[in-house]
Parts: C-alpha cells; sequence; structure tokens
C-alpha cells in the first residue's frame, strides 16, 4: 500500500473539481492500486468536506446572526409583505 498514491486518492476525492471521478480512475489506472481499495478511499476522501460543514454550520449561522441584514433580501417579494399587511 503506498502511503503517497492514497493521500492523492483522498485529495482528489475532496477536490471539488475532481471528486469521485478522478481519484478513482487515478488510483486504478494510475497508481494501479486494488479498486476496492481505491473505492474506500476515494469514499473516505470524498465525505472529508462535509464533517466540517455538518458540525460547523449551526455556529457559522449564529455567527452570521449578529449582522444585520438589509430590507426585503430574505423576508420574500414585495407583493407577499403587502398581502400580509393587509390582513
Amino acid at each position: 500500500m503506498e502511503i503517497d498514491a492514497l493521500v492523492k486518492i483522498i485529495l482528489l476525492a475532496a477536490a471539488p473539481i475532481s471528486e469521485l471521478r478522478g481519484a478513482i480512475p487515478y488510483g486504478i489506472l494510475v497508481a494501479k492500486l486494488p479498486v476496492m481499495e481505491v473505492f474506500a478511499f476515494s469514499l473516505l476522501g470524498n465525505f472529508l468536506p462535509i464533517i466540517p460543514l455538518f458540525f460547523g454550520i449551526q455556529s457559522f449561522l449564529n455567527w452570521l446572526g449578529r449582522f444585520a441584514i438589509p430590507g426585503n433580501l430574505l423576508s420574500g417579494s414585495s407583493q407577499e409583505q403587502k398581502i400580509e399587511q393587509r390582513l
């Protein structure tokens, strides 16, 4: 098992441009590693960016909530607001 090739597979799978479409062919055709090993490490690398997003999204939204949002940016169309005001 070549550690250098496995690290490249994980990084290729984590990159938004190549993801699994780049990591799996690289591992099989270039690095000459077994298919199941390449598949497993490609999936691992593909899941890596999700972990910080999953656990950090609430902290990010709390931080973002400290800032004022101007006007009708997130509240929908002005037509909907006029209807709500009439009710």
